[in-house]
């Protein structure tokens, strides 16, 4: 007897097939990469940055 399980899906649906690599689309994705690594350089940088200028720069192991 086979298992009658209500949750699942008779039809398998794995949402929107991906966008075509057009240049526009291309030029999209290029731009928004260039964001998200901004973004994460900023991530990255700030904490070193605000702790070397708040406690000065033997916080960060350097000497002076």
């Amino acid at each position: 007897m086979k298992y009658d399980d209500p949750d699942k899906d008779e039809e398998d649906d794995w949402g929107q097939p991906p966008a075509p690599k057009t240049p526009e689309n291309l030029a999209k994705a290029h731009k928004a990469q260039l964001i998200l690594a901004v973004v994460a350089g900023i991530g990255i940088i700030l904490p070193f940055l605000l702790l070397f200028l708040i406690y000065g720069p033997s916080s960060c192991g350097l000497s002076v």
